[in-house]
């Protein structure tokens, strides 16, 4: 399943819990994220998300936010890509068309995102996201104000990623 990168990465930093004075451990962050690094605004996990300088926990992940769909040899391993935005509207045609009885059910929610992801972001954090995930944005057809194709679902033909 895709997703919009700037929503994608407002998600992962508000997922789990806020942190602990102290420094002591928490799961803050997809991954621990804001623990690992210390991350105390939005704005700081971005600028670090953003550095090519800065080390991050999942190294892959700050290459390419779909990493993950790819295998050892660079191939995108899933046959078909759905769209978060359009996940409803896909689980009725694959349904439908495969004769599948799937629904969907929304276990994963980040409680600290009290708003839409928009709200998260100034015109220079745009700009930072815009240049890191430029090759996301391009090949999936996504940007900021997140005006979607009509297609639900992306076929992934020829689609590379070098690790």
């Amino acid at each position: 399943i895709l997703r919009n990168p700037f929503d994608l990465l407002c998600s992962y930093y508000h997922h789990g819990v806020g942190l602990e004075p102290n420094k002591q451990y928490c799961y803050s962050g997809w991954g621990s994220v804001n623990y690992i690094h210390q991350f105390k605004s939005f704005e700081e996990f971005i600028r670090g998300y953003c550095d090519e300088e800065f080390e991050w926990h999942q190294p892959l992940f700050k290459q390419f936010l779909f990493s993950q769909l790819f295998n050892e040899n660079g191939d995108c391993v899933p046959d078909i890509l759905l769209k978060y935005e359009y996940l409803n509207e896909s689980v009725q045609v694959m349904n439908k068309t495969w004769n599948l009885n799937l629904s969907r059910r929304v276990l994963n929610k980040s409680a600290r995102k009290n708003h839409e992801y928009t709200f998260y972001y100034n015109n220079e954090l745009i700009q930072l996201v815009n240049k890191k995930c430029k090759r996301e944005l391009k090949i999936f057809k996504y940007n900021y104000e997140n005006t979607l194709d009509d297609s639900y679902f992306v076929i992934p033909e020829d689609f590379k990623f070098d690790i």
